[in-house]
């Protein structure tokens, strides 16, 4: 903590004690926390863990707007580039934009929406509503078996230096969050991934 340029910025270190989840999920109501910081793996992890156990479970399992998963040994640049994946442009929720808003606001990021049409695709999926629409400056479709799939084939030729995707039941790390822990085989990112709560 004290290795941190504090300025401009008002940083309070608190130790907790308790369940994880719970015990974050309190300790980000009580101070209005809208996103988190999320490192993927203790230096006690192997190498071909891309999530780790706690890190896993926070992003699988918290209740909060966003999660920022920064890969290990990132060195912090302004976003340029944002690819924001999703099966279902829907939103239901309020705010839940805000912190991509926030990003784009304050780095001028380009932003692509890629729209992916799974098996469980539904009529409407791919009507982007003026909030998201007024965000996004390019906008892409393709077909494939997964969300995960669909970044895959798009990763290259977009060139993005921040990843976004959606949290939800059926969304893009669903089968990889059946467990906390990810391995690099299934999934892996150079690149911070942004991870809203769920649109809907």
């Amino acid at each position: 903590m004290s290795q941190i340029d504090t300025k401009g910025v008002d940083v309070t270190k608190r130790t907790l004690k308790g369940k994880l989840i719970d015990t974050l999920e309190l300790a980000c109501k009580s101070a209005n926390i809208d996103l988190i910081l999320v490192e993927p793996r203790t230096n006690s992890i192997k190498d071909e863990v891309f999530l780790g156990k706690t890190s896993g479970k926070i992003i699988k399992q918290m209740d909060v707007p966003a999660a920022l998963i920064v890969p290990e040994g990132y060195v912090f640049s302004p976003v340029t580039h944002i690819l924001m994946a999703v099966k279902s442009a829907i939103i239901r929720k309020e705010n839940v934009l805000d912190t991509l808003r926030i990003i784009k606001e304050n780095f001028k990021t380009k932003v692509d929406l890629l729209l992916v049409k799974t098996p469980h695709h539904n009529e409407g999926d791919f009507e982007v509503n003026e909030e998201l629409s007024a965000l996004i400056d390019n906008t892409t479709e393709t077909e494939n078996a997964t969300t995960f799939q669909g970044v895959l084939r798009h990763f290259e030729s977009h060139k993005p230096d921040m990843l976004c995707v959606v949290r939800r039941k059926r969304g893009f790390f669903a089968k990889k969050w059946e467990k906390n822990v990810i391995l690099k085989k299934d999934f892996h990112s150079s690149i911070p991934v942004l991870v809203l709560s769920g649109l809907k």
